[in-house]
């Protein structure tokens, strides 16, 4: 599978699960663990697959590195969303896929 659709696949998973994990806790269930889980387990590869792509890249000076990198780790959902619509442009180099 290549990272791309890894990466994208991966996002979309973790906030499906991430959503459902809410609803669900919002409805009193009570093993909504397993879907948080879930959810964590899907953006930690995610977030792993963008952040390799974001460090190995030439395009990115290094404040824009340490920027993407803390935002990914203080707001997954909303950095994610933004890395994959529009950051992503500009991060990836030409010859890296």
């Amino acid at each position: 599978m290549k990272a791309n659709t890894l990466l994208r696949y991966s996002f979309l998973l973790s906030t499906i699960f991430f959503f459902i994990g809410v609803i669900l806790k919002l409805q009193h269930y009570h093993e909504t663990y397993s879907t948080f889980i879930l959810g964590f387990v899907f953006y930690f590869i995610y977030a792993a697959l963008a952040l390799r792509e974001i460090w190995i890249s030439m395009r990115v000076n290094r404040d824009e590195k340490i920027i993407w990198t803390v935002l990914f780790i203080l707001m997954p959902i909303i950095t994610g969303f933004f890395y994959t619509t529009l950051g992503r442009r500009h991060v990836i180099d030409k010859n890296l896929f």
